[in-house]
């Protein structure tokens, strides 16, 4: 008995052959199951004198990535994933970074700063606020958008306070119905750049940057 999408079993060999799995050691199970980039962790209970039971943790993907005109899923924890059906309607944002920045151990992301990236943005969309894109601009500057706002950070932030502070943010501009163009949160107070939607002769100057 198999608690998970049939799906992610596809291609794991130790459903391809005749084994009596309820008598085959469970180390040798776990081996074989978490070779599959989907299966984060998984719990065996065996119900003498037929059962297995197989409860499995799954990973799922926080955002996708174009390597070699090959799209790839990613967890917040840096894994690479094949696309399945079962996600194939999932709005993920889209990484874009270059492939030294990507930084690929077989499947799973080896870029520190990246994976701390991966931390701020799992953490900051579990508060509420939708990422469309991620990029990674410099060795240590990324910016997301969300709707037309595009927001630059630091992978050596905070991840909690980092996420808590684009929640209220975010919050405040929804309640206000008012988006700036470019917030950036790489200082003590987040900058703001706010939209101008139409410039006239007098008013052709440079943004003004406001503290929030």
């Amino acid at each position: 008995m198999i608690y998970a999408s049939s799906e992610i079993f596809s291609d794991t060999s130790v459903f391809q052959k005749k084994y009596n799995l309820l008598f085959l050691p469970e180390k040798q199970i776990r081996v074989a199951l978490t070779k599959n980039p989907y299966i984060k962790e998984i719990h065996l209970i065996r119900q003498f004198p037929s059962t297995l039971v197989i409860r499995v943790v799954q990973r799922r993907p926080l955002l996708k990535v174009d390597i070699q005109n090959q799209t790839m899923f990613i967890d917040e924890e840096g894994n690479s994933m094949y696309p399945l059906s079962q996600f194939s309607n999932l709005q993920l944002p889209l990484l874009t970074c270059s492939i030294e920045q990507l930084e690929f151990d077989n499947t799973t992301i080896t870029n520190r700063k990246l994976l701390r990236v991966l931390t701020i943005i799992y953490k900051t969309i579990q508060k509420g606020v939708t990422i469309d894109t991620v990029v990674c601009e410099g060795t240590d500057t990324f910016f997301f958008t969300s709707g037309k706002t595009q927001v630059l950070f630091s992978s050596v932030q905070n991840s909690d306070g980092l996420a808590s502070s684009l929640q209220y943010l975010f919050k405040q501009f929804r309640i206000e119905s008012s988006y700036p163009e470019r917030l950036d949160m790489r200082f003590e107070k987040p900058v703001l750049v706010p939209k101008i939607e139409a410039l006239t002769p007098a008013s052709d100057a440079a943004q003004k940057e406001t503290s929030f």
